[in-house]
């Protein structure tokens, strides 16, 4: 209720602010008397509608509704299921956006765990001094060619490094368990 006053005050504030500068405008003059009059009549108009509005409310509200016919009964249900139809669709549109961002998180989280792993698993971490991209010539036997430098016994590094012409076939499977099968018809990759 105080806020219909004070709009009622705001509007009738403008409409005689409104008045007042055509009344100053050199070219056009108003009688005093129809301005009052014009004001008088405005407000009265504002103060129909606004009890047209309370009104309403009251019937939105579910008080006051015995002075209603049928069709009007009718028609206020159909306003409000509307009303209602459309708050239902903005919650669930808050609903979708709140789980999206909430998968988003999760698949945030998860890169995270999976790179947070990925670095207590590298073995390179936790030597000093050596990169975490340097692979350890240990774990590949074959390319092991022994203590020798640069320049000292070349040919015998040389020969070290050739390949025996037996080399073994490895099947590619796929990583899932359940396409693991031993009749599985890989590509056969030669080292």
């Amino acid at each position: 209720k105080p806020r219909l006053f004070f709009l009622l005050l705001f509007v009738c504030g403008r409409i005689a602010n409104i008045f007042d500068r055509y009344l100053k405008a050199p070219s056009t003059r108003f009688d005093e008397m129809d301005v009052q009059q014009k004001i008088i009549h405005e407000m009265t108009r504002m103060k129909d509608e606004s009890n047209r509005l309370k009104i309403i409310m009251r019937q939105y509200m579910g008080e006051d509704l015995g002075s209603l016919t049928l069709q009007d009964v009718s028609n206020l249900e159909q306003q409000i299921e509307f009303s209602l139809y459309k708050v239902r669709l903005r919650k669930q549109q808050l609903l979708d956006q709140q789980l999206l961002e909430m998968r988003q998180r999760e698949m945030h989280m998860s890169e995270d765990q999976s790179s947070s792993y990925m670095f207590h698993m590298n073995p390179a971490r936790d030597q000093p001094g050596q990169p975490a991209d340097v692979m350890n010539p240990k774990l590949f036997p074959l390319w092991d060619v022994g203590d020798q430098i640069y320049g000292q016994d070349a040919e015998s590094s040389m020969t070290a490094l050739k390949l025996s012409p037996q080399l073994q076939e490895y099947k590619l499977q796929p990583v899932q368990p359940n396409l693991q099968e031993g009749n599985l018809h890989g590509y056969v990759l030669r080292l």
